[in-house]
């Protein structure tokens, strides 16, 4: 597959969202869990200015793989919220406070 370690792509996650965290002011940013993407849509609308009726939920949170699931459905589950909880944790709790379980925040695609 030509792929990464999970380490390398969790590691860059974490980065990533760190950096934003650390660079974009909080009144800046407008945090959504991203299957809330399609409830959302009228303050998604209102942070950026937009139009809310000119936008259609049912395209908020199309999967770009059309179908195909993430090659992170393949890896063992144990092993990968191993990976998680000790790449991401702090992170994680921060971010997504009500979340407790890798599965409550990565769902496979239906």
């Amino acid at each position: 597959m030509g792929l990464y370690p999970l380490a390398a792509y969790l590691n860059a996650w974490r980065r990533n969202y760190e950096l934003a965290l650390e660079q974009i002011p909080a009144e800046r940013r407008l945090d959504i869990y991203t299957r809330q993407l399609s409830q959302k849509i009228a303050q998604i609308a209102a942070f950026v200015g937009a139009d809310a009726s000119k936008l259609d939920p049912a395209n908020a949170n199309r999967d770009s793989a059309k179908g195909d699931a993430p090659f992170f459905f393949e890896i063992d589950r144990d092993y990968f919220a191993e990976q998680v909880d000790r790449l991401c944790n702090p992170l994680l709790k921060q971010l997504f406070p009500d979340i407790t379980r890798v599965e409550d925040a990565v769902k496979p695609p239906r």
